[in-house]
């Protein structure tokens, strides 16, 4: 693994946490009718989700990137 894989992971944890408490901000009124306990379960629950969803995107992301460099990297060098 590099430095540059590792600063990758925190920026994607950074990222999805943020998403996910743009989500979280965006159901909390929405979740008000509920009681205290269940609104708490449900809105852990948004939390996870978002941010596993997010993360699993911005990892999808950058695999594709990668791999699009790859093969436009490996069609330069078979031009050659």
């Amino acid at each position: 693994f590099s430095w540059c894989e590792g600063l990758y992971s925190w920026l994607v944890i950074v990222i999805s946490i943020i998403i996910a408490s743009a989500l979280y901000t965006f159901f909390l009124p929405l979740l008000v009718v509920l009681e205290p306990a269940t609104r708490y379960a449900w809105l852990i629950t948004i939390f996870s989700i978002a941010s596993l969803i997010s993360a699993a995107l911005l990892y999808q992301f950058e695999y594709c990137f990668k791999r699009r460099l790859l093969f436009v990297n490996l069609n330069i060098n078979k031009s050659n």
